[in-house]
């Protein structure tokens, strides 16, 4: 997948950093709480719950009104055709459609982003959304939880590793002020959080090489 052209990916793990967005999927339900997991990789008719940060963490992370494209290979997508993922228990469906409709009877995802919420009228329900139908009367919403721990999913590192120059960027600048600030020199406008890219608190030669690293592309935090 790719944002604005640049290829990315998701958070695949609690300890997961560095990456751009969230991607989760329905894994199961225990009364009016339904958990998403990390999946590895994405599948054709599954749906996700996809969450992208805004400002809050700066520009570099902000996805709003950037175009956002997953490319697949072998999946055949057929307009109109739904897709439900049903977990252990069965009160629930979590259901996602390729095309748009009208339902009622749903559990949407309210504008906070924070709960499903009961729906009885219709809804219309956007191309590529997904939400939630319940067998039973399970109330009014439907909170979730990300894995074992309920609560927002952890937002991404708030410096960019590697950018020591702090320009928004890592380049082989960030290699040469890292090495001056390493031999004492004075290094005008010098992000010690950025340049601490194994973030241990110092910065030495293995943070110099951690940085050359991500401009090859083979860093590996």
């Amino acid at each position: 997948m790719s944002v604005d052209g640049e290829s990315t990916t998701w958070f695949k793990a609690d300890e997961d950093h560095g990456r751009k967005f969230w991607l989760h999927d329905f894994a199961s339900e225990e009364e009016q709480v339904v958990t998403f997991g990390y999946p590895s990789q994405m599948e054709a008719y599954k749906p996700y719950l996809i969450a992208v940060p805004d400002g809050t963490w700066g520009t570099a992370y902000d996805l709003r009104n950037k175009a956002i494209t997953f490319t697949g290979y072998n999946a055949l997508v057929r307009g109109g055709e739904q897709k439900a993922v049903t977990a252990n228990g069965g009160k629930y469906d979590f259901i996602g459609r390729p095309s748009g409709a009208t339902r009622s009877y749903i559990y949407d995802l309210n504008e906070a982003g924070n709960t499903f919420a009961f729906v009885n009228t219709g809804v219309e329900i956007e191309p590529f959304t997904a939400y939630f139908v319940g067998y039973y009367d399970n109330g009014d919403a439907i909170n979730f939880r990300f894995n074992e721990g309920l609560a927002t999913p952890r937002p991404p590192i708030t410096h960019l590793i590697g950018d020591a120059n702090g320009d928004g960027e890592v380049t082989v600048a960030d290699v040469t002020v890292t090495v001056d600030y390493i031999l004492g020199r004075e290094v005008e406008g010098f992000c010690f959080e950025n340049a601490n890219a194994h973030e241990d608190g110092e910065i030495n030669v293995t943070d110099v090489t951690a940085i050359v690293s991500i401009i090859l592309g083979t860093y590996n935090p």
